[in-house]
């Protein structure tokens, strides 16, 4: 039971990791053997594509628009500067 507990945290954990400590992990898991066979490979796989795949569309999303991109940083930026002015004054 407490190690079910301890590979939903640890899937859990890895889901919100970025990108590349997931395919560290991803990799490390896959020569490492553990009691679940298998069954943790799988979600670590498709979790990993599901976000590669998701930076992919953005990164077509931002081709595509790249104005609105622009100005939305251009925005940020500002909004952000005077943000750090005011709180340094």
């Amino acid at each position: 039971m407490f190690l079910i507990i301890v590979y939903i945290i640890g899937i859990g954990v890895y889901v919100t990791l970025p990108v590349k400590w997931q395919i560290v992990f991803l990799i490390l898991n896959t020569i490492l053997p553990d009691r679940i066979p298998y069954i943790d490979e799988i979600i670590m796989y498709s979790s990993t594509i599901k976000k590669l795949l998701y930076i992919e569309k953005l990164a077509d999303w931002i081709e595509q628009n790249k104005k609105v991109f622009v100005i939305a940083c251009s925005i940020f930026t500002f909004v952000l500067t005077v943000w750090i002015v005011r709180s340094l004054s």
